[in-house]
């Protein structure tokens, strides 16, 4: 004895997901440039809080980040946030400070002596940890809204 089942519809919720699948590569990569954008508002806000002692680095921190379009494909998207100041490393993570080998062209007696250590400032690690809880949120709102737009 065999049984037949004739489901109807499924041609249609096909297309809709089909829709769907292309339409999430944009919004994704979308929102991911978003939140590339507001970590980097929120980078620059810290660095002006932190660098105010010293408006010379300031300057230089403040006018360099940058936020890269969207790369990559469905799921393995990614934005790069950057900056082009030289010595961003060295005031975001901290370095030790070493007394020169030479001062005004004249050996130094006590030159590559470390002589401490300078903490860092962790402007952008901390924008960056700021937005890790909200990125989920975002996420889940803009797959409501496209699940929405495509009538599920």
């Amino acid at each position: 004895m065999s049984m037949t089942i004739k489901v109807e519809g499924l041609e249609e919720l096909q297309d809709s997901f089909d829709k769907v699948i292309r339409q999430f590569p944009d919004d994704a990569g979308d929102e991911l440039r978003k939140i590339g954008l507001q970590i980097k508002k929120d980078a620059i806000s810290n660095t002006k809080a932190r660098t105010a002692s010293n408006p010379k680095h300031k300057q230089s921190l403040l006018r360099n980040y940058g936020v890269s379009q969207v790369r990559g494909t469905y799921l393995d998207q990614e934005v790069d946030i950057t900056t082009s100041s030289p010595h961003f490393h060295l005031v975001e993570d901290g370095h030790e400070q070493v007394m020169p080998y030479k001062i005004m062209g004249h050996p130094y007696s006590r030159g590559g002596e470390h002589v401490g250590r300078v903490q860092g400032f962790d402007m952008l690690k901390d924008a960056i940890e700021k937005n890790e809880d909200e990125m989920p949120k975002n996420m889940e709102k803009m797959v409501d809204k496209i699940l929405k737009k495509n009538g599920f």
